[in-house]
Protein backbone atom coordinates (compact mmCIF):
# COMPACT_ATOMS: atom_id res chain seq x y z
CA UNK A 1 0.00 0.00 0.00
CA UNK A 2 2.59 2.39 0.67
CA UNK A 3 4.42 2.07 -2.42
CA UNK A 4 1.51 2.56 -4.56
CA UNK A 5 0.77 5.84 -2.24
CA UNK A 6 4.23 7.06 -2.94
CA UNK A 7 3.86 5.85 -6.87
CA UNK A 8 3.74 9.21 -8.00
CA UNK A 9 6.60 10.81 -6.54
CA UNK A 10 8.91 7.89 -7.92
CA UNK A 11 9.63 6.67 -11.31
CA UNK A 12 9.47 3.13 -10.22
CA UNK A 13 6.65 0.86 -11.22
CA UNK A 14 4.47 -1.30 -8.17
CA UNK A 15 3.83 -4.89 -8.86
CA UNK A 16 0.24 -5.57 -7.92
CA UNK A 17 -0.90 -9.18 -7.55
CA UNK A 18 -3.80 -10.28 -8.84
CA UNK A 19 -6.33 -13.40 -8.02
CA UNK A 20 -6.99 -15.68 -11.05
CA UNK A 21 -9.70 -17.78 -10.66
CA UNK A 22 -9.01 -20.62 -13.46
CA UNK A 23 -6.14 -21.85 -11.70
CA UNK A 24 -6.52 -24.85 -9.44
CA UNK A 25 -9.41 -26.31 -11.86
CA UNK A 26 -11.38 -23.06 -10.93
CA UNK A 27 -10.52 -22.61 -6.86
CA UNK A 28 -8.14 -20.06 -7.86
CA UNK A 29 -4.92 -18.78 -6.60
CA UNK A 30 -2.74 -15.44 -6.98
CA UNK A 31 -1.22 -15.66 -10.42
CA UNK A 32 2.45 -16.07 -11.10
CA UNK A 33 2.39 -12.96 -13.48
CA UNK A 34 2.20 -9.30 -11.39
CA UNK A 35 0.29 -6.49 -13.38
CA UNK A 36 2.81 -3.12 -12.87
CA UNK A 37 1.26 -0.16 -12.06
CA UNK A 38 3.39 3.45 -13.07
CA UNK A 39 2.44 6.72 -12.14
CA UNK A 40 0.99 9.49 -12.09
CA UNK A 41 -2.30 7.89 -11.30
CA UNK A 42 -5.18 10.07 -9.59
CA UNK A 43 -7.24 7.35 -8.21
CA UNK A 44 -6.30 3.78 -7.23
CA UNK A 45 -9.37 1.13 -6.62
CA UNK A 46 -8.45 -1.52 -4.46
CA UNK A 47 -11.02 -5.11 -4.94
CA UNK A 48 -11.13 -7.37 -2.46
CA UNK A 49 -14.51 -9.14 -0.86
CA UNK A 50 -13.09 -8.84 2.68
CA UNK A 51 -12.33 -5.23 2.56
CA UNK A 52 -14.59 -3.06 5.04
CA UNK A 53 -15.61 -6.13 7.37
CA UNK A 54 -14.83 -4.80 11.07
CA UNK A 55 -14.49 -7.35 14.31
CA UNK A 56 -17.30 -7.80 16.69
CA UNK A 57 -17.36 -8.22 20.15
CA UNK A 58 -17.18 -12.28 20.18
CA UNK A 59 -20.30 -12.46 22.20
CA UNK A 60 -22.13 -10.55 19.19
CA UNK A 61 -20.46 -12.99 17.01
CA UNK A 62 -21.07 -15.73 18.91
CA UNK A 63 -25.35 -14.96 18.56
CA UNK A 64 -25.08 -14.43 14.78
CA UNK A 65 -23.28 -17.78 14.03
CA UNK A 66 -26.39 -19.45 15.76
CA UNK A 67 -28.37 -17.43 13.28
CA UNK A 68 -26.91 -17.69 10.02
CA UNK A 69 -27.89 -20.17 8.12
CA UNK A 70 -24.17 -21.30 6.81
CA UNK A 71 -22.56 -20.20 9.79
CA UNK A 72 -23.90 -22.72 11.81
CA UNK A 73 -22.28 -25.50 9.27
CA UNK A 74 -19.06 -24.03 10.39
CA UNK A 75 -17.45 -24.43 13.98
CA UNK A 76 -17.57 -21.19 15.72
CA UNK A 77 -13.53 -21.84 16.41
CA UNK A 78 -13.22 -20.72 13.03
CA UNK A 79 -15.45 -16.91 12.82
CA UNK A 80 -13.31 -15.96 16.14
CA UNK A 81 -10.13 -16.75 14.19
CA UNK A 82 -11.91 -14.94 11.74
CA UNK A 83 -12.50 -12.17 13.91
CA UNK A 84 -8.80 -12.15 15.21
CA UNK A 85 -7.91 -11.68 11.52
CA UNK A 86 -10.54 -8.79 11.27
CA UNK A 87 -9.03 -6.96 14.05
CA UNK A 88 -5.65 -7.17 13.06
CA UNK A 89 -6.26 -6.18 10.02
CA UNK A 90 -8.39 -3.46 10.79
CA UNK A 91 -5.38 -1.90 12.75
CA UNK A 92 -3.03 -2.70 10.31
CA UNK A 93 -4.73 -1.67 7.28
CA UNK A 94 -7.95 0.68 7.34
CA UNK A 95 -6.02 3.73 8.34
CA UNK A 96 -4.48 3.70 4.85
CA UNK A 97 -7.87 4.23 2.81
CA UNK A 98 -8.91 7.33 1.88
CA UNK A 99 -12.60 6.21 1.51
CA UNK A 100 -14.51 3.14 1.11
CA UNK A 101 -17.02 2.00 -1.16
CA UNK A 102 -18.87 -1.54 0.28
CA UNK A 103 -20.77 -3.21 -2.53
CA UNK A 104 -23.88 -5.41 -0.86
CA UNK A 105 -26.35 -7.45 -2.53
CA UNK A 106 -29.75 -6.76 -1.46
CA UNK A 107 -30.03 -10.83 -0.67
CA UNK A 108 -27.15 -13.11 -0.26
CA UNK A 109 -28.38 -15.85 -2.62
CA UNK A 110 -27.48 -13.60 -5.41
CA UNK A 111 -23.53 -13.89 -4.16
CA UNK A 112 -23.92 -17.70 -5.71
CA UNK A 113 -25.60 -16.87 -8.82
CA UNK A 114 -23.42 -13.80 -9.36
CA UNK A 115 -20.42 -16.89 -8.75
CA UNK A 116 -21.96 -19.03 -11.28
CA UNK A 117 -21.97 -16.38 -13.74
CA UNK A 118 -18.77 -15.57 -13.23
CA UNK A 119 -17.80 -19.37 -13.57
CA UNK A 120 -19.90 -19.91 -16.77
CA UNK A 121 -17.77 -16.82 -18.15
CA UNK A 122 -14.73 -17.67 -17.37
CA UNK A 123 -15.15 -21.52 -18.87
CA UNK A 124 -16.23 -19.99 -21.88
CA UNK A 125 -12.94 -18.12 -22.35
CA UNK A 126 -10.21 -20.27 -21.11
CA UNK A 127 -11.44 -23.84 -23.17
CA UNK A 128 -13.84 -24.90 -20.14
CA UNK A 129 -11.56 -24.99 -17.58
CA UNK A 130 -12.86 -24.17 -13.85
CA UNK A 131 -15.55 -25.76 -11.19
CA UNK A 132 -18.59 -27.50 -11.95
CA UNK A 133 -21.81 -25.84 -10.45
CA UNK A 134 -21.72 -28.02 -7.19
CA UNK A 135 -18.36 -27.14 -6.30
CA UNK A 136 -18.78 -23.40 -6.87
CA UNK A 137 -21.68 -23.67 -4.44
CA UNK A 138 -19.63 -25.38 -2.34
CA UNK A 139 -17.20 -23.23 -2.87
CA UNK A 140 -19.48 -19.86 -1.34
CA UNK A 141 -20.55 -22.09 1.39
CA UNK A 142 -17.20 -21.81 2.57
CA UNK A 143 -17.15 -17.80 2.80
CA UNK A 144 -21.02 -17.22 3.37
CA UNK A 145 -20.85 -17.36 6.88
CA UNK A 146 -18.73 -13.83 6.91
CA UNK A 147 -21.39 -12.33 4.68
CA UNK A 148 -24.03 -13.81 7.37
CA UNK A 149 -21.91 -12.59 10.82
CA UNK A 150 -20.08 -9.47 9.43
CA UNK A 151 -22.62 -7.90 7.34
CA UNK A 152 -22.63 -4.04 7.74
CA UNK A 153 -19.97 -3.80 10.14
CA UNK A 154 -17.79 -1.34 7.94
CA UNK A 155 -15.07 -0.89 10.04
CA UNK A 156 -13.17 1.74 7.66
CA UNK A 157 -13.01 5.47 6.99
CA UNK A 158 -16.26 6.12 5.94
CA UNK A 159 -17.71 6.01 2.24
CA UNK A 160 -20.52 4.93 0.86
CA UNK A 161 -22.67 1.46 0.78
CA UNK A 162 -24.04 0.54 -2.69
CA UNK A 163 -26.97 -1.93 -2.40
CA UNK A 164 -27.44 -4.06 -5.28
CA UNK A 165 -30.36 -5.71 -7.19
CA UNK A 166 -30.02 -9.35 -8.32
CA UNK A 167 -29.09 -7.92 -12.11
CA UNK A 168 -26.50 -5.63 -10.26
CA UNK A 169 -28.48 -2.81 -10.75
CA UNK A 170 -27.96 -0.04 -7.57
CA UNK A 171 -31.02 -0.07 -5.17
CA UNK A 172 -29.78 2.19 -2.73
CA UNK A 173 -26.45 4.44 -1.64
CA UNK A 174 -25.97 4.99 1.90
CA UNK A 175 -23.18 7.10 3.53
CA UNK A 176 -21.18 5.44 5.99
Amino acid sequence: MDSVRKINESTTSVDLPFFDKSQHSGFGDRSPSPIPLTGPIDIFILEGWSLGFAPLPLDRVKELHAQGRTAQQHPFSTLEQINGNLTSFAREINDRFDTHISIFPKSYDYVYKWRLQQEHHMKSENGGRGMTDEEVEKFVDRYMPVYEVYKGTDGSCGGLRLVFGENREVLAVEQL
